[in-house]
């Protein structure tokens, strides 16, 4: 896995680059990630076919939410001086269970078992 974050010649817009497998199974995908409010840390991915992913970054952190397929998935990546780790946790949305709302003082909560959590530390070259 490789990725590449990179400014571009316009102002607010970076590329954004990831790519997996290598040689004949290399795929890359390349998208723009946009500046929205950059005070409050908020941006936009712009995967370059009408599919548009809000994300926040907070300090040298970004993350996404998003659903695709009843599948919602959570991404973080933490930046760091030589490395990056890049997090993916998925769950099925049809797989909810819900607990509480017995009462009125009990709101009614969702929880999603988690299905896949994918780790991977990329260093710096």
């Amino acid at each position: 896995m490789e990725f590449y974050l990179q400014p571009t010649d316009s102002s607010g817009v970076y590329k954004y680059v990831i790519v997996y497998g290598k040689g004949e199974q290399r795929q890359e995908r390349n998208y723009m990630l946009k500046e929205k409010d950059p005070e409050k840390g908020i941006y936009t991915l712009d995967e370059n076919n009408s599919i548009l992913l809000d994300c926040k970054v907070v300090e040298n952190k970004i993350y996404f939410l998003f659903e695709i397929s009843d599948s919602l998935l959570t991404t973080f990546i933490t930046f760091h001086k030589n490395d990056l780790i890049f997090e993916i946790v998925t769950t099925n949305t049809k797989q909810k269970i819900v607990s509480g709302g017995q009462d009125k003082d009990t709101p009614e909560v969702f929880s999603y078992p988690i299905n896949v959590v994918q780790r991977a530390l990329l260093i710096k070259q």
